[in-house]
């Protein structure tokens, strides 16, 4: 269990930094 937590947490940070982007992206297209 404690290899997939890991895998999983490493996925996870890999991921984040597209999905705030994404969000961004939308917040931006959303105020203009």
């Amino acid at each position: 269990l404690a290899g997939d937590c890991e895998k999983d947490f490493w996925t996870n940070r890999q991921l984040w930094p597209l999905i705030v982007a994404e969000v961004a992206l939308k917040g931006e297209h959303h105020e203009r």
